[in-house]
């Protein structure tokens, strides 16, 4: 017998709130607000990393991902 899937998605109390006290501030970008920052810097914390980039989709990751490699080999560096 399966067992049924969770329901998904899922959104625990407090990250609710946390989404609604941004949109009902207004600060909803990386320009007016401060969240986007916070976040980059506790997850590069979590990830024990130096940097942490916070992107719109996956296409700006792609995008990122192609940048890194072509100033990997302009620079002559073989390491990604």
């Amino acid at each position: 017998m399966r067992k049924p899937f969770a329901s998904w998605p899922h959104f625990a109390t407090d990250e609710v709130e946390a989404a609604t006290r941004v949109l009902q501030s207004g600060k909803v970008n990386y320009w007016t607000g401060e969240e986007g920052r916070e976040f980059e810097k506790e997850f590069a914390e979590f990830g024990e990393c130096k940097h942490a980039w916070l992107l719109k989709n996956s296409y700006f990751v792609k995008e990122a991902e192609i940048l890194r490699i072509e100033n990997v080999y302009q620079n002559g560096d073989r390491r990604l």
